[in-house]
């Protein structure tokens, strides 16, 4: 759940701020993810999302965790998804994780879309699998380096407190 204070959400000891503009809505929840927000540009051409994520199995590390959470995103879409840059680590301020990007094929009528994601350990003890991932999507309006250069996606990742 999220804690609005200060002028910024925050969850699970990450803290984050709304660019102007944006549009807040809820993400759908299932067992893993429990519950998340999304971003959305006045546009309509970026979406941010954050997304915590609670596993229950024993802990096998954040890079196999990162690495497998992509690959396994990539398989499960892999006649819609095509790698662009993959897993490779990733530090914030004290945060650490991992991130990628990928893209969807499209087809005649429309180019496909992009994706970023970066996955950042939470876990307070060894046991636990606990992450927020933070994504980008993009429409076909924008590429995701394009997005990721983007003045209000580059605050909101400076903004990124643990």
């Amino acid at each position: 759940m999220f804690l609005f204070k200060n002028g910024k959400f925050h969850i699970e000891g990450l803290s984050f701020t709304i660019p102007d503009g944006y549009t807040l809505d809820t993400i759908d929840t299932s067992e893993e993810y429990q519950g998340g927000m999304k971003m959305v540009s006045p546009d309509g051409n970026i979406i941010i999302s954050v997304l915590p994520i609670f596993c229950s199995e024993g802990s096998i590390g954040i890079e196999l965790d990162a690495e497998g959470h992509f690959h396994d995103k990539l398989v499960r879409l892999s006649d819609t998804f095509h790698t662009i840059t993959p897993a490779a680590p990733i530090r914030r301020k004290n945060l650490t994780g991992y991130c990628a990007s990928y893209q969807t094929e499209g087809n005649r009528y429309a180019p496909g879309m992009q994706y970023y994601e970066e996955l950042y350990d939470i876990s307070l003890t060894p046991n636990e699998l606990n992450f927020i991932e933070i994504s980008v999507e993009t429409t076909t309006e924008y590429t995701i380096q394009k997005a990721l250069e983007n003045p209000d996606v580059l605050r909101f990742f400076a903004a990124l407190d643990e």
